[in-house]
């Protein structure tokens, strides 16, 4: 294991990682957005693109739960096996609903055939450009119609173009750095419904 995977599987990363997650799902209004739309009595489905160790999960799940709308079921996605692993460690002993798939989602077959009323990427920043216009169009196909893409990422202009390209921009802001930490520098978060 490497510096940068010991630093992320600290509890008290994982546990501030959690809790800006659970501000900015919070703040996006997710919950307005699903209570709004209804989910025709289904439980709303996620996909986390590029999950790493998918410190989404927990903060995801209980902000559906308080606000009423269930428990949703969560397909983590990442091309990395050891990231796989510390995922594990993170949601280990959590009451959540999680799969977590190794996939290289620039390929159109990656996602199956199920679709999801919610995508989020945390970090396409981390890849190179060309994979992500790949894994952007294979994200859209998949989500449902109306559904949401969320992306907190520092190329804005990059992702208003990719996501512009499936559906339309709903809401756009700034969330800012978090207490020097290297999984959270100040990011753009855009949302993207599917028209």
């Amino acid at each position: 294991m490497d510096k940068f995977q010991e630093q992320l599987i600290k509890p008290s990363s994982i546990e501030q990682a959690q809790n800006h997650l659970k501000h900015v799902f919070d703040g996006i209004g997710l919950s307005y957005y699903f209570a709004k739309e209804g989910n025709k009595g289904e439980r709303i489905k996620v996909a986390i693109l590029g999950a790493g160790a998918a410190v989404e999960v927990l903060p995801l799940t209980r902000h559906f739960v308080e606000k009423e709308l269930g428990k949703p079921e969560i397909t983590a996605f990442d091309v990395n096996p050891t990231l796989k692993k510390l995922s594990e460690v993170v949601a280990k002993d959590k009451d959540v609903d999680f799969r977590y798939e190794i996939r290289d989602l620039s390929n159109p077959e990656a996602f199956g055939e199920e679709k999801y009323d919610l995508v989020i990427a945390r970090n396409p920043d981390t890849v190179n450009a060309g994979n992500w216009e790949k894994i952007f169009a294979n994200g859209f196909s998949h989500l449902k119609s109306g559904g949401l893409f969320v992306v907190a990422s520092t190329l804005r202009q990059f992702i208003r173009d990719q996501l512009e390209k499936g559906g339309k921009i709903i809401r756009s802001f700034k969330i800012p750095e978090v207490d020097n930490n290297v999984f959270f520098p100040e990011r753009d978060v855009l949302i993207a419904q599917k028209t």
